[in-house]
């Protein structure tokens, strides 16, 4: 070995390990700190709902959630909680399922969508968007928010 191929053995292994520690530093970067649970044992509320999803190509990773929030408002602590009917997903998105309820109908237009439905799009980090699923019309709405900053 000549006394320039150890200097080029140096170099090359300096590089590999920047290259390595900055793949890992971003891979550790874009990992979710909140990920959507998985579950094997899946409850779903509503069957009509739980079939319509899996005719539409939806595989079930979680069933209904109870999401316990507290609010800290004008010096009183309340509590309250966010209720998730499912997660659902297709094509490597992931999806907060909401099952629409006959005595609270959803009115489609943006200021709505946005009140009742973003919430359930923040609630975890890998989450794509939420599912709408009308099962007494058959329907299920992939919903996406994107906000600009």
């Amino acid at each position: 070995m000549r006394s320039g191929d150890a200097f080029v053995v140096v170099l090359l292994a300096i590089v590999l390990i920047a290259w390595g520690y900055y793949g890992l530093r971003r891979k550790l970067m874009d990992w979710p700190e909140h990920p959507a649970p998985v579950e094997e044992d899946i409850f779903v509320p509503n069957g009509d709902a739980v079939e319509l999803l899996k005719a539409k190509g939806y595989e079930l990773l979680s069933g209904k959630q109870k999401i316990p929030v507290t609010v800290e408002a004008g010096g009183l602590v309340m509590s309250s909680q966010l209720f998730i009917d499912a997660i659902a997903a297709k094509d490597d998105e992931t999806f907060v399922v909401r099952i629409a309820r006959p005595r609270r109908p959803l009115e489609w237009t943006g200021s709505a969508i946005r009140e009742h439905l973003l919430v359930y799009s923040l609630i975890y980090d890998d989450i794509d968007g939420v599912l709408y699923v009308d099962p007494a019309e058959g329907r299920v709405t992939p919903i996406r928010f994107e906000l600009e900053r």
